[in-house]
């Protein structure tokens, strides 16, 4: 058996943790000259219509870039087109029998015809109001609630319509 002499040991406590390996920062430079870092590039810009926000892949942040504004201008355009009527509307309809001609429409895009269906139609409820229940048939188009004690009793509306009380609601008449 082999003895280990006491010079040979260790005179003070040594750690027992295992070395440390040291990990340097990654150098610029190669032996073929400086490493070229990535120039950094738009990922992204801000969203809706509020002010050019430009976010860069280095994650920097800045305000405007030609890149973006092109971005926004495309978004109001879309906005802008996409509140446009493809085809023209009705606006309103002339239903006022002294100055209109039955059906006579007029177009959101400022110009009128002398005649569409829709515009017949309100012109008739206006000028030709239903005949009130019972009689000859009408249905009656209803103006309002009116009390029992006025049953059968007519007058005009403010607009000059003539109303009858008819079973609790003012109907118009002919």
């Amino acid at each position: 058996m082999t003895t280990t002499p006491e010079s040979a040991l260790p005179t003070t406590l040594q750690s027992l943790a295992p070395p440390t390996t040291e990990v340097s920062a990654p150098t610029t430079e190669s032996a073929a000259g400086p490493i070229a870092t990535p120039e950094a590039v738009i990922v992204s810009c801000q969203v809706g219509l509020g002010p050019i926000e430009t976010y860069w892949s280095d994650g920097t942040q800045t305000g405007w870039s030609q890149y973006c504004q092109n971005q926004h201008d495309t978004v109001l355009q879309n906005e802008h087109e996409a509140n446009q009527p493809r085809e023209k509307q009705i606006s309103w309809c002339g239903t006022d029998k002294n100055i209109y001609n039955r059906g006579e429409t007029f177009y959101t895009d400022g110009t009128s015809t002398s005649w569409t269906q829709y515009c017949a139609d309100q012109f008739e409820a206006v000028n030709n109001p239903p005949r009130p229940p019972g009689a000859n048939g009408g249905g009656g188009a209803v103006a309002g609630p009116c009390e029992a004690a006025q049953q059968d009793v007519i007058t005009y509306t403010p607009d000059g319509r003539k109303q009858q009380c008819s079973n609790g609601h003012w109907v118009y008449i002919a």
